[in-house]
Parts: structure tokens; C-alpha cells; sequence
């Protein structure tokens, strides 16, 4: 006799179940103050400022990305999210690239360190920190795993801060990031004037498009250094698939990110087809070996 599949109940409460080989989880970290953040905390018109165009980190900036080490290691969170972890990607815009590197990577002289992933910085007023080069964290992803792509980068348009400088001068200050998934050497997406500026709509399906790409990578636990305005729009408009969470989850979710946040997600993908957990057993008779 089949089984009747009875529609929810109108009791049914907010607890969703998924196939554990249909979730992602990602680590959403908002990069560290960028000279754009100090200076727009001033005066919010520096934002349009040409000064601070694909800004880098403050001094605070990177004391932040100290602070977030220092936090985590407290209870081990920090050697934990150093194993777990199986892919690191980046916005193509300084600041979360220098982020990345502050989190993940290691000075010269560490015996984890391998490859340069990050060239050390003189100290330029408004632009630059005097920073020691960087090395890929043996230890993180095997070392090599830092991959830079468009879909997460800012809000495009209008501020300078938001336009990428070119993949031939990224190349050379960051060997360590892969930058073979961004198709145009310059920045073909930014337009100055604020009437130029990504519209909310097309940021949040571009941030779609983003949660669809990590859902096809091999990799389970994946870390993202990204932007603010990214960050919000991608929570208020998916957030629970779009239902509308809890005031719990309104308060932590669709709060506007701080410098150097990181917020640990889990993404369902409910369309596309997924691979069953190792666990998974079909059931029903025993297979002859």
C-alpha cells in the first residue's frame, strides 16, 4: 500500500530539512577600514574622493585583521577555520585582497609560509601602510588556494574607491591570489557619477549568481572576503530563501556589516542537483559483492 503524502500542516514551524550534500558553508568576512572608510567617517563626500580609488588598508585596518586572529585563536576558532577551510576567495579590490592576506597569510620567516601571496608595501600618505611581504599558510587550502572573482566585489559605480586597478598590477602585488577567473585585464564594469551606480536589484542577482557559483565548487567550507553593501544585500534578499526570518535573524543578519566582520553562513541549494553525503545508504536489499 503506497504512502498518502499529506500537504504541511498550518502548524508547520520555521525549521527547514535538507540533504546535508545540498549545503555550502561560507564564511562571509567584510574587509578590514580602508583609507575610503577612515576618511568617509569624516566626511561622507571623500567617498567621491579620486584620492582613495581602489583604497587599501589603514593601520587600524590591519590591526583589525590582528584583532580577528587574536579573537578566534581564544577558543581555537582560528586553527579550526584554518582546517576547515578549502578555498579563500577575494574581491579584486585591494583592500579585501590585503584582508585576506592579513587573515590567512604569514610572515617571511614562518615555517608554514610558502609562496609570496602578498608583496611587501612602503608607506604612502592616504594610499599604502608600510607592510613585510606575505606568504601563502601552508596549512590553509594546501597552500594555494586564494582566487579572486568579480561576482563578490562592491556596489559598482560611482565611487572611485569601488574601481579595480588592472590584473596586470594585481599580479604583481598579489603572486599568491589566482586571477585567472576575471575575464578583462581592467575594470570594465565601474562608471563614475552616482546615476552610474549598480542598482540594489541588479547587486543582489549578482549576488545570486555568486551563491550559485560556490554551490558548484568541489569545495565544502569556503571562506569570502568581500564588501559591505555585498554583504547586506546578499543576506536581506536570501536570507532564509527569502522568507522572513525571526527577529533573531532580522537582528544578526540584515545588520550592516562592520570592518573585518565575519559571519558564518550555510547555503541550501534547492534546484540543483547535489551529491549524497558519504553517509547516504539507499536502503532495501543487500548488495551481492
Amino acid at each position: 500500500m503506497g504512502w498518502v503524502r499529506h500537504p504541511p500542516s498550518d502548524t508547520v514551524r520555521d525549521v527547514a530539512v535538507v540533504p546535508c550534500g545540498a549545503t555550502k558553508t561560507i564564511y562571509l568576512i567584510r574587509h578590514a577600514e580602508g583609507f575610503h572608510n577612515e576618511a568617509g567617517e569624516r566626511d561622507p563626500k571623500e567617498y567621491g574622493n579620486e584620492a582613495y580609488a581602489d583604497a587599501r588598508l589603514t593601520e587600524k585596518g590591519w590591526r583589525q585583521c590582528e584583532a580577528f586572529k587574536a579573537n578566534l585563536k581564544r577558543g581555537d576558532a582560528y586553527e579550526a577555520l584554518v582546517r576547515k577551510c578549502e578555498l579563500v576567495v577575494v574581491s579584486p579590490l585591494s583592500r579585501a585582497m590585503d584582508t585576506a592576506a592579513a587573515m590567512f597569510g604569514v610572515e617571511d620567516g614562518d615555517a608554514r609560509g610558502g609562496e609570496v601571496l602578498m608583496r611587501g608595501t612602503e608607506a604612502v600618505a592616504m594610499k599604502t601602510c608600510a607592510r613585510p611581504t606575505l606568504r601563502l599558510n601552508k596549512e590553509l587550502c594546501g597552500g594555494a588556494k586564494f582566487v579572486a572573482l568579480e561576482s563578490c566585489r562592491e556596489q559598482i559605480g560611482g565611487n572611485p574607491c569601488d574601481r579595480r586597478r588592472s590584473v596586470t598590477e594585481y599580479k604583481e602585488e598579489y603572486p599568491g591570489v589566482d586571477f585567472s577567473l576575471i575575464e578583462t585585464d581592467t575594470d570594465v564594469f565601474w562608471k563614475p557619477g552616482h546615476e552610474n551606480r549598480e542598482p540594489e536589484p541588479v547587486l543582489r542577482a549578482r549576488a545570486r549568481e555568486f551563491l550559485d557559483w560556490c554551490m558548484k565548487q568541489d569545495e565544502d567550507h569556503i571562506v569570502v572576503v568581500t564588501h559591505s553593501a555585498f554583504m547586506c544585500n546578499l543576506m536581506v534578499e536570501y536570507a532564509l530563501g527569502g522568507a522572513n526570518p525571526c527577529k533573531t535573524m532580522v537582528d544578526h543578519l540584515h545588520r550592516w556589516p562592520a570592518n573585518c566582520e565575519c559571519r558564518p553562513l550555510v547555503i541550501i541549494d534547492q534546484k540543483n542537483q547535489f551529491n549524497h553525503s558519504p553517509f547516504y545508504h539507499p536502503g532495501g536489499d543487500l548488495i551481492e559483492e
